[in-house]
């Protein structure tokens, strides 16, 4: 890798230039991690819409089953409601909420839910606290070292990308198996 430049091509101190590092790896980090979460969103919307018997029990608001001229606009306005509904719950939830109502379970094992829980906390964290350890985040996914008000470690954003995909890629090839979906949501 390069080292940062300033705008005259000189090398940026070295603690400006580590910092800049930071950033670039928390974005990379933040996006991969949203990036995921959004997926799965699709693969549930998918789901929904090829299976519209899963949505039996969902109700609408009366002012948008009218809103609608076209029973074809309806039904993908009610397939995003209920999917964005899923796009708010945490990791732990959401799994337990596509468990018992479908049976469908996005994580193999708990040592791969616990995983991911920590990957979505230190998003949250660095979203919502500068990447500073908070109380909220050792309870919530904690390990021994981290430390109280220090920056949470990272790991290789690479490694992050790799292992990210291929849990995307396993979890779509549930999917499509359990719900018989005919396209493969786009990762």
């Amino acid at each position: 890798m390069m080292d940062p430049k300033d705008g005259n091509g000189d090398a940026l101190p070295y603690d400006v230039a580590d910092e800049l590092w930071r950033l670039t790896d928390e974005t990379v980090f933040t996006r991969l991690v949203d990036n995921f979460q959004s997926y799965i969103v699709e693969i549930i919307t998918r789901a929904f819409d090829e299976n519209p018997s899963m949505i039996v029990n969902h109700k609408i608001d009366g002012s948008l089953a009218f809103s609608f001229s076209d029973i074809h606009e309806l039904r993908i306005a009610v397939i995003e409601h209920m999917a964005t509904k899923y796009s708010y719950l945490n990791v732990v939830d959401l799994d337990a909420e596509l468990r018992s109502r479908f049976g469908f379970f996005l994580f193999p094992n708990r040592i791969t839910k616990l995983r991911l829980r920590r990957i979505i906390e230190i998003r949250n964290l660095i979203v919502h606290n500068r990447s500073k350890i908070n109380r909220k985040f050792m309870d919530a996914a904690g390990s021994k070292f981290d430390v109280y008000g220090q920056l949470v470690r990272l790991g290789n954003t690479r490694i992050m990308d790799r292992y990210l995909t291929n849990l995307a890629a396993e979890i779509d090839q549930r999917a499509r198996e359990q719900f018989k979906l005919k396209k493969e949501v786009d990762g």
